[in-house]
């Protein structure tokens, strides 16, 4: 009787600790891929140093809609491609 509650305690204790390893994955996962997130705008402003300084990549009030980003800018203000080969 003695050996069965102290299973269970025991068992107790493994369900604890395996719904906190669960939780503290999921918190790793978030932070990971909020640190990728970040590389990833750093990187783009990295690659696109004239138009990050001219302020080009300023969101303040802007939504997120599909499509490219440059398509509401007018044409003579849109930041140059970071990828266009001349000629």
């Amino acid at each position: 009787m003695i050996s069965i509650l102290i299973m269970a305690i025991g068992l107790l204790g493994i369900a604890a600790m395996q719904a906190t390893a669960l939780r503290n994955g999921q918190s790793s996962l978030e932070r990971t891929q909020a640190v990728m997130q970040s590389y990833a705008v750093l990187d783009i402003l990295r690659a696109n140093r004239t138009a990050a300084i001219a302020g080009y990549y300023n969101t303040a009030g802007m939504q997120c809609e599909g499509g490219d980003p440059d398509d509401s800018l007018p044409k003579a203000t849109r930041p140059p491609r970071a990828n266009s080969m001349p000629g």
